[in-house]
This record gives structure tokens, C-alpha cells and sequence, in this order.
């Protein structure tokens, strides 16, 4: 997805997440001790912190806003504060250069094509959780999902920091294209390469001469299996096979 389908994507999942609130006071299973008001005012939160970088320039991270204006999570006010929050970030993006210099929490390029990424999984995912707490979830798009579990892996797994465990190698399709492969050596940060052949400049725990080692572990499913689980909303042990008694430490690692 480029950073105008994106931000489109991000229309779409955010006025469906506006659409369905209801009572604020419902408990949201998928974050626990949340209530809805508290995932309504954390999503708006998110969307104006990065209508801020995105508007104003930010390369370091903005400091806080003077007389912070935001209702607290049981004021009915919550849901209109987030929806406005969303419009001003929609309209910031729209006029957003990706390559331009914007700063983000993760080692990666700090530039403005991380926002209309980072906020469309954000919001989806977020979407999904709302939904769900009033027991009628739908399911996150098809190509929103698959570009979901790429960010996950390229962008989430980067702020993870060195893998402190023995190597691991995990390929990941979504509805039946493998999409990535993933190398974890110990006391290094991931390595997430496109699915296909392991390049040779992988580390020599997960390559024997130019033939690569079967993964220890393939997660497979649809995008928004997948999604889902990554972002510790579902099981991860569902959609894997292979050496599953790795997924601990695979979770534990990944930072949700």
C-alpha cells in the first residue's frame, strides 16, 4: 500500500470506529481494565500526537499540550473530542510529504511515510477491538490485514531489541503467499527480509552454503487471522506450526 491508499484505508477504518460507539462504559475484552471511553480518548490521543508531527514538523518528540483540552474516558464529550481529533489528522496527512523528515518512536526512518502507515493499523486494529466489545466485530479488510502484518514485522519487531534467545527463523504467509521470513539471532535485532529464498547475506545459523534451512516455525492464515494474533488479540499457536514450543519466546519478545 502506498501512503495515499493508506491514508484513504485510514478514512475508512476511523469513521468505522466513530460509527460504532455506543456506551462508554462497556468493558473492551482485548484491552484489559479499558473501558470503551478509555479506547475512545487513547485513539484520539494517538491521532492527535501525530497530527502534531505530521502538521507541525516534529523531528524530536512533541512535548505535551499546554491546558491539555481532553475529556476524560467516562465524559460523554470523549467521543466527539476523538472524532474531531481524527478529521484534523486526516487533514494533516493529506498534506504530508513521506519523505519529508518526521520524527516516530521506532529506530527506523524517521520520515512523514510512517504516519498514514502507523495510524491506519492503529485505528483498525483499534476498530476490531471496539466492534468486538459490543459483540459485532468485522473483519479488518483484506489488503489492510496483509499490510498490517508487514508492519508488525518490519516496523513493531525493530523496537524489540536484541533477540535474547537461540536462533530462530520464522516464514509468515498470508492466504497463501509467503510474505517474509524472519531471522533472530541471538543478540542482534530482527532481520525481516520479502518471502522468497533467504538472501545470502543472511547470518550463517540460518543459511547452509546457498540452500536455506526449513523455518522452525511458519505462521499462516488470512490477514486478519494473523493480524489479530500478532497483536496478541487472538492465540498465536492457532495459526503456526513447526517448532511451537518457540512461540513463548517469540511473544515475549515481540513488543505489542
Amino acid at each position: 500500500m502506498t501512503p495515499q491508499d493508506q491514508r484513504w484505508a485510514l478514512a475508512g477504518e476511523a469513521a468505522a470506529f466513530h460509527a460504532a460507539v455506543g456506551d462508554l462504559t462497556t468493558p473492551v475484552p482485548a484491552c484489559p481494565d479499558w473501558r470503551v471511553g478509555d479506547l475512545v480518548r487513547h485513539l484520539g490521543s494517538v491521532h492527535r500526537l501525530f497530527r502534531r508531527v505530521a502538521e507541525e514538523g516534529w523531528t524530536t518528540r512533541p512535548g505535551p499540550v499546554p491546558d491539555d483540552p481532553r475529556p476524560q474516558a467516562g465524559d460523554p464529550a470523549v467521543a466527539a473530542w476523538a472524532r474531531e481529533e481524527t478529521r484534523l489528522l486526516l487533514d494533516a496527512l493529506e498534506d504530508l510529504d513521506p519523505d519529508a523528515e518526521r520524527w516516530n518512536f521506532t529506530p527506523g526512518p524517521q520520515v512523514g511515510a510512517f504516519i498514514p502507515r502507523r495510524m491506519l493499523h492503529e485505528t483498525a486494529v483499534h476498530r476490531h477491538d471496539l466492534e468486538e466489545a459490543y459483540g459485532r466485530p468485522s473483519p479488518i479488510p483484506p489488503d489492510v490485514a496483509r499490510d498490517g502484518v508487514l508492519e508488525f514485522l518490519e516496523v513493531q519487531l525493530s523496537r524489540s531489541g536484541p533477540w535474547p534467545d537461540e536462533p530462530l527463523r520464522l516464514d509468515v504467509e498470508v492466504d497463501g503467499d509467503l510474505v517474509a521470513h524472519v531471522i533472530l539471532e541471538p543478540g542482534e535485532a530482527a532481520r525481516v527480509t520479502p518471502g522468497g529464498p533467504v538472501p545470502v547475506a543472511a547470518p550463517a545459523s540460518a543459511v547452509t552454503g546457498s540452500a536455506p534451512l526449513a523455518a522452525d516455525v511458519v505462521l499462516a492464515g488470512t490477514g486478519h487471522e494473523l493480524v489479530l494474533a500478532l497483536w496478541g488479540r487472538r492465540p498465536l499457536a492457532p495459526v503456526a506450526t513447526g517448532d511451537t514450543a518457540r512461540l513463548a519466546a517469540f511473544r515475549g519478545f515481540a513488543r505489542t
